[in-house]
């Protein structure tokens, strides 16, 4: 091998060993959030009836609340696997209602989210 390939084989090799970790730190995600869906249609057929916080990042999920137009709390969870089925006093729920979601992220900050969900039937 004449010097001037192993210099351009040294070069490449050096060149993929600072890409290469930096491709994988730049894809890795660890953006701590809660996501909540902006509607659901609890109506039965098994796609979409619950409506569930999803937590990205978030080592302690604390909280899903959802309140109705009057301020009422219809909904409540501190578990993300457990969701609302639109109902509120076994009585079926229309129209739009406000969430709010919080946990605690991988690095022990505070993450709090809040928007509106519509139930669709």
């Amino acid at each position: 091998m004449s010097t001037k390939t192993t210099r351009i084989a040294e070069y490449c090799c050096a060149l993929l060993m600072i890409t290469i970790p930096q491709l994988l730190w730049a894809q890795a995600d660890t953006t701590a959030r809660i996501e909540v869906p902006s509607a659901f249609s609890p109506n039965g057929d098994q796609q979409n009836d619950l409506l569930h916080a999803i937590p990205h990042n978030i080592k302690r999920f604390r909280y899903l609340v959802v309140y109705n137009r009057y301020g009422e709390q219809v909904f409540y969870t501190n578990n993300p696997a457990v969701g609302w089925n639109g109902l509120y006093r076994q009585a079926e729920q229309r129209g739009t209602f406000v969430w709010m979601a919080s946990g605690i992220d991988i690095r022990d900050r505070l993450v709090q989210r809040r928007g509106t969900v519509i139930i669709l039937r």
